[in-house]
């Protein structure tokens, strides 16, 4: 072990290069200026370089690299040691394992023996996973709460409180702007994927994903809110604009407003965002919990099979909110007119089955932009 880093051959020839007294007497061997730098550091930041046989500790490195096996993780010890950027002479380095030992507690004799590599094996071991997967549904639901929070401030923003009535005689808010509907309709998505996550699988996926999928519609919307008009979609784009003011001057047209805004709000967001969507949740979830081999299509019957239950609650509370903040009563086959006829409305209806083909769509791309 003479200088670390560099090949056998280009080794042996800097070692032929040297007279024998100078190999068996030199006090120090720089082969870079960086080198001659961090010679001092350990001065620099107060750390005294500990007195001991420099001939001893280069001779016992020698022999315990091979006996021991730490010369194969080198590149590893030198980083403990604090080398970035240069790589470290016999001497150097054992000054540096000294002031290691030191600030260890152990004999700094610059030599790393059985009791020193036991200590830096362990100093050098992967950091255990920073969340247990056991834990995982526990901390992705918090994540999503703050989402469903979000989402239900996001919706009522597009309200006012104006001085209507409710059947019950109390003050109630008034719809501003039809972006309402898409954004009522995805707080109750999230409310309904959060309170039934029993029946999902792997629910701490679907309970990250969550926070990211609305994070999307999330910033197009401010973007759009403040005018940065470049950094929005054109599926996003259509939607805003599309969803204006509510008409209230007729029940038809009022409901085509509501499907135009859950119609163009629904296909921008999983058209446009779910593929991206599902590629960073699964890249942040696997290095999250530490799951570098984790089947993508393990999570594929969340999205689909155990999914669909909850579109059909999702529905019924709709129908019970449109009914709520509608200028009208709005009976339950009204309400099935706007999810579910399936009319082509901007490129197409809403009814459940286009809209797992659209999320099926955005899977295939998702897995092929992850290489699976």
């Amino acid at each position: 072990m003479y200088l670390y880093g560099s090949s056998s051959s280009d080794l042996k020839h800097r070692r032929k290069e040297q007279p024998a007294t100078m190999r068996s007497t030199q006090r120090y061997y720089y082969t870079t200026p960086a080198q001659m730098v961090s010679r001092f550091v350990g001065q620099y930041i107060g750390q005294e370089v500990p007195t001991f046989d420099m001939a001893r500790a280069v001779r016992l490195n020698r022999q315990y690299a091979r006996l021991l096996g730490w010369q194969s993780h080198f590149d590893r010890i030198v980083r403990l040691l604090g080398f970035t950027t240069c790589t470290p002479g016999e001497q150097e380095f054992a000054e540096a394992v000294a002031r290691w030992q030191k600030s260890q507690n152990l004999v700094p004799d610059g030599v790393i023996g059985l009791d020193t590599w036991s200590r830096m094996r362990v100093a050098m071991a992967p950091s255990p996973c920073p969340h247990s997967l056991a834990d995982a549904v526990a901390i992705e639901r918090q994540a999503a709460l703050a989402t469903l929070r979000k989402s239900a401030h996001v919706a009522q923003s597009f309200t006012a409180f104006l001085g209507g009535l409710s059947a019950r005689g109390r003050f109630q808010r008034t719809v501003l702007d039809n972006k309402y509907w898409f954004a009522k309709l995805y707080e109750l998505i999230t409310y309904y994927e959060i309170r039934e996550m029993h029946r999902f699988e792997h629910p701490a996926f679907v309970l990250h994903f969550i926070p990211i999928f609305y994070d999307m519609y999330y910033e197009a919307l401010q973007n759009y809110r403040n005018r940065q008009y470049g950094r929005v979609s054109s599926l996003w784009m259509q939607h805003f604009r599309v969803a204006g003011r509510p008409r209230w001057d007729s029940v038809s047209g009022f409901l085509n407003e509501v499907k135009v805004s859950i119609v163009t709000g629904v296909s921008a967001h999983i058209n446009g965002d779910m593929a991206r969507a599902l590629e960073r949740a699964y890249r942040s979830y696997a290095t999250k919990y530490c799951l570098p081999n984790l089947p993508f299509d393990s999570f594929r019957r969340d999205f689909f099979e155990n999914n669909r239950p909850i579109f059909d609650a999702v529905k019924g509370a709709f129908f019970i909110e449109l009914s709520r903040m509608g200028p009208f009563p709005v009976s339950p086959e009204a309400g099935q007119f706007i999810i579910g006829t399936g009319e082509q409305v901007v490129g197409g209806g809403l009814d459940v089955d286009e809209v797992y083909r659209w999320r099926a769509r955005a899977w295939e791309e998702a897995r092929a932009r992850l290489g699976r």
